[in-house]
């Protein structure tokens, strides 16, 4: 069986081109890990080495099925497996991954020759008993009208090695866009984690090592769906799923219909929205529920901000863009907690108009204004959700502010009347007064604690990433967590800083009523039952108007300082007179529900 020496391009002057054909580091590695998986590997390990000539050395290994030994393409020619794969086009199927990430059979090729002046490759099948080898060098195939070398049998000089796979050594990377081996690392952990997310999610890993360092990639997930992403992780929990739209590309399509070869059916595009809960993130994130400044360095870093919103483009379970308009909205901040995802194979590629490193596409303009029809409303409903969420945000005023009613009594105290008590009563809840309110702080501040160990346990595991922009979000995320706390300290000190003879809590109170009364000496503490159909339906809605709820609470208090003067004689009286206070504010409420439920308090 004679088997033809292949050829790497098909003149030199295409040879000269090809090292200028514009792809970076980022797409090269990209397009070797494409061809890692495409051989079904679980596993793939990436070596970065800086030379002393200033150039850079990349291993890639994989415990894939191997290149195999040879190959007979569809003319019936038989070709030698590694230089096959070498040349610009030479694409061997992988039986077991029919519908493969890789496109037209030029990532090897083209990365090899646009960033290294030489290549090696090493592999080996469950078939072979050693491992076989061959080569790139640019100048030898100056020298030889650019025809590849044979392949001989080598071992790879390294000690731990895969039962198969293959190992391709970039040894002369003379064209990177990077000088520092560290600013690559950070790269690729940055982003492998993300465009690979589903195989990773599926068992399969990739480790990066520089030195001593090694590093294993993390799930990362712009949909913040995956259990074991990062997003997931620190962002409070997966998003919330809006469901799936499934476009068929059959005769019904105005499309047209399209077989997808590999099932040998009609094509489809599975397209799914989610929606991140924006009082989650900030909760996770220990930022105020409402707000921007500081805040808004915080949430884009985790992409919670216009580069982050959209679409994921994911090809056969490879994505190949994120945070995507795709002409299908308007990029704009209100869209900022707005997730999704198009993904399809690659039957449709001339829709999506795939380009041969796949990280570049354009969609058809027709397929566009039918996806605006089909799922237009789709986005608008998150949208909407988010919009909602916001305003109930806004309307929310945190609960250690202090309550306006509390200044007002304050400043009437003098005008009331006292609780008829002896001096010894008087003392004791002055000190019962001193007690509470140090407890009250003493809780808050140790809330605050909490809260910052939590900052500070999650930049310990950032740094223990070595991933540069997760260590710069999680050190702002301490800082505003430390601010923000010391704020909140401040504002329960500022509290009880001036004496009212009145104070406001919200609990369930066990009686039922309406409210409950602790007598504190000169001093009434009033817990506003939230278990009862007044607060639910009436109270909190108020609450979101400082002014009215004002009002309900010196209703409120009116009522428990009458109580209050009136001392413990006269306690089986006001227990009935709150009862009955109570069942009037139930018909009240069943009076005015409409009212109130719409809002309009």
């Amino acid at each position: 069986m004679e088997i033809r020496r292949e050829q790497f391009v098909s003149s030199k002057d295409f040879l000269k081109s090809a090292r200028s054909m514009g792809i970076n580091v980022k797409e090269g590695v990209f397009e070797i890990v494409d061809n890692s998986f495409d051989a079904g590997a679980n596993n793939i390990w990436i070596e970065i080495t800086k030379k002393d000539d200033g150039n850079f050395r990349f291993i890639f290994t994989d415990d894939g099925f191997g290149i195999p030994e040879t190959h007979t393409d569809d003319q019936g020619v038989t070709h030698q497996g590694i230089p096959y794969v070498l040349t610009y086009g030479g694409r061997i199927p992988n039986p077991y991954k029919p519908a493969p990430i890789g496109k037209f059979g030029f990532g090897l090729s083209q990365t090899a020759s646009c960033l290294s002046s030489r290549t090696e490759v090493y592999t080996k099948t469950d078939d072979d008993e050693q491992w076989r080898y061959s080569y790139y060098d640019f100048a030898e195939l100056v020298d030889n009208e650019c025809e590849l070398p044979d392949e001989t049998i080598r071992q790879p000089p390294w000690l731990a090695l895969p039962e198969s796979g293959t190992i391709v050594v970039m040894e002369n990377v003379d064209q990177s866009d990077y000088v520092n081996p560290n600013a690559i690392v950070n790269m690729l952990l940055k982003n492998l984690g993300q465009v690979y997310r589903y195989f990773l999610a599926n068992g399969c890993s990739i480790t990066i090592s520089h030195g001593k360092t090694e590093k294993q990639v993390r799930i990362s997930d712009p949909l913040v769906k995956l259990e074991d992403s990062l997003e997931v992780a620190a962002l409070g929990g997966p998003s919330i799923d809006y469901g799936e739209e499934i476009i068929v590309f059959d005769k019904k399509n105005p499309l047209g219909p399209i077989i997808d070869e590999e099932t040998e059916d009609f094509a489809e595009c599975v397209i799914t929205f989610q929606r991140l809960s924006t009082e989650t993130v900030r909760t996770a994130l220990n930022l105020p529920l409402i707000g921007a400044g500081e805040q808004a360095k915080i949430l884009g870093k985790w992409k919670i901000n216009p580069n982050g919103q959209g679409f994921s483009v994911i090809r056969n379970g490879r994505e190949i863009r994120s945070g995507e308009s795709l002409g299908l909205f308007t990029k704009h901040p209100k869209y900022n907690y707005f997730r999704a995802q198009i993904a399809f194979s690659e039957a449709l590629d001339g829709l999506f108009n795939v380009r041969t490193n796949k990280s570049r596409f354009s969609m058809d303009v027709d397929l566009r204004n039918y996806l605006k029809d089909r799922i237009g409303k789709s986005i608008e409903g998150v949208l909407y959700d988010t919009q909602e969420e916001i305003k109930a945000l806004n309307s929310k005023r945190s609960k250690d502010t202090i309550p306006v009613a509390e200044i007002i009594a304050a400043d009437v105290k003098h005008m009331l009347p006292k609780p008829r008590i002896s001096d010894q009563v008087r003392e004791e809840g002055k000190r019962q007064v001193e007690k509470e309110i140090s407890q009250i702080v003493s809780t808050v501040v140790r809330r605050s604690v909490d809260k910052i160990n939590k900052a500070e346990s999650l930049l310990e595991k950032a740094e223990s990433t070595g991933d540069k922009a997760t260590i710069a979000s999680a050190e702002l995320n301490l800082q505003v967590t430390k601010e923000s706390m010391k704020k909140e300290v401040e504002q329960v000190k500022q509290r009880f800083a001036f004496e009212s003879n009145c104070r406001k809590f919200t609990d369930v109170v066990g009686t039922g009523g309406l409210f409950e009364l602790k007598a504190r000496g000169d001093h009434a503490w009033i817990t506003i039952n939230t278990a009862t159909e007044f607060y639910s339906r009436v109270y909190s809605i108020a609450e979101k108007d400082a002014n009215l709820e004002s009002l309900l609470d010196l209703m409120i208090f009116s009522i428990a300082w009458s109580e209050h003067v009136d001392g413990a004689d006269q306690k089986p009286n006001w227990e009935h007179i709150r009862r009955e206070i109570s069942a009037q504010a139930e018909i009240f409420v069943g009076s005015m529900a409409n009212l109130f439920e719409g809002g309009e308090a």
